[in-house]
């Protein structure tokens, strides 16, 4: 199978009809404008203050402080208007099919609350009262030895409300054990540069050097990487980027470095970057080619399926697979991406989507009992979003 899905699709979350229900928001939420609290410039949520985007942070009070995000200063006023209850098909700035997915992402996320039967309800309690129909979702959990449904299986068997362990034991999944073996082989990025046959400063060989030219080495980066020569990182007011995964094994990585980095200066990449030492190269995303045009990426996957055939490989959870070997895989990174989340600030498409899952996952883990299972609930909160969670990228249509 040599194809390239990049027009997602998202898993048909049917929401029942919530025509004269309320809403409002939780009472165990509280806005806290940046100016009310005390910010170490060094730290995220001082750097989102210092961008002028956002005016403070929704926190918990009564001892709930599970939660908390960033508002900008049109989201502060508008939950400001949502302390009293309010109509659902009266409430201002969320119109059409996209603002019903946002009011009931709120709801699910535990920000807001809905009017049910027995009273007010949000997060999964309130699930049956705003999804009418998750079947396709429900089906996908079946969906065999899909390497991201395991590891969000992996993340639901721990009983805890914690997303920042949550959402670690998720972006960690399917790294291999740093053995006395590896160890010795790649202890560090001189090792890695030695045996890839590179040059001084890690300098490229063959037709690939007068393409990319290596970035300056800093240890706290963790990464070996180079850049195009003639292409600007990011177009100004560029969006968005496109990633590649190259993810073999970690035994075939040195064959699969030469075959990619003798076929790359015939590509339109941007940059690339391996792990620099035996804990980098036994990742799974151990290897990513970033480019700026969605089919030139693809033009590249596809070549490269043929390429790397026959070697071993190691699966990247939480991205879109290009061909059916396991080897070759892609993701959209956000230029210039600072939304909070559990694992400190999303930077990625992996980061991201890990991010979100943990929140949900935390959000079913707080019901003592559960309504809907925590995998369930999660898929649903990401269809929501307009991620296809059977290819695992942005539907098209969002």
């Amino acid at each position: 199978m040599n194809r390239f899905d990049y027009l997602g699709a998202v898993p048909n979350v049917r929401i029942g009809n919530l025509q004269g229900r309320c809403i409002r928001v939780r009472s165990s939420y509280s806005f806290v404008p940046f100016a009310g609290l005390e910010l170490d410039p060094t730290e995220h949520l001082a750097q989102l203050a210092a961008s002028g985007e956002y005016a403070g942070v929704l926190v918990g009070v009564d001892g709930e402080k599970h939660f908390i995000k960033a508002l900008s200063p049109e989201m502060a006023d508008w939950l400001g208007s949502l302390r009293e209850p309010c109509r659902i098909d009266e409430v201002e700035g969320f119109t059409g099919s996209e603002g019903l997915r946002g009011l009931v992402g709120l709801v699910l996320d535990g920000v807001l609350e809905i009017e049910s039967e027995d009273g007010f309800c949000s997060e999964s309690a309130a699930y049956h009262v705003l999804i009418a129909d998750d079947a396709e979702v429900a089906g996908s959990t079946c969906a065999g030895d899909d390497i991201s449904l395991r590891a969000i299986r992996h993340a639901s068997r721990f009983d805890t409300t914690e997303a920042n362990f949550l959402a670690a034991r998720l972006y960690l999944y399917g790294r291999r054990p740093v053995t006395r073996r590896w160890l010795n082989r790649w202890p560090d990025a001189e090792a890695v540069i030695q045996e890839l046959g590179l040059g001084h400063r890690a300098e490229l060989k063959g037709k690939a050097s007068a393409s990319f030219s290596p970035d300056r080495w800093n240890p706290e980066w963790p990464w070996l990487s180079w850049r195009s020569r003639e292409r600007t990182a990011i177009e100004e007011g560029r969006s968005q980027v496109y990633k590649l995964y190259l993810a073999p094994d970690a035994i075939d990585f040195i064959d699969a470095f030469h075959i990619v980095s003798n076929r790359l200066s015939d590509s339109a990449a941007l940059s690339f970057k391996i792990g620099p030492d035996a804990y980098g190269l036994q990742r799974p995303d151990k290897f990513i080619v970033y480019f700026a045009d969605l089919r030139e990426m693809a033009r590249f996957g596809l070549e490269l399926a043929g390429a790397l055939r026959g070697l071993r490989a190691q699966a990247v959870p939480f991205t879109a697979a290009i061909g059916d070997q396991g080897l070759i895989w892609w993701g959209i990174d956000s230029a210039n991406s600072q939304a909070p989340a559990a694992l400190g600030f999303v930077d990625s498409w992996r980061f991201w989507v890990a991010n979100r899952i943990a929140l949900a996952l935390s959000v079913a883990n707080r019901q003592e009992r559960p309504v809907v299972e925590p995998l369930r609930f999660a898929l649903t909160r990401l269809a929501l979003f307009g991620v296809d969670t059977r290819h695992w990228c942005m539907a098209a249509d969002v």
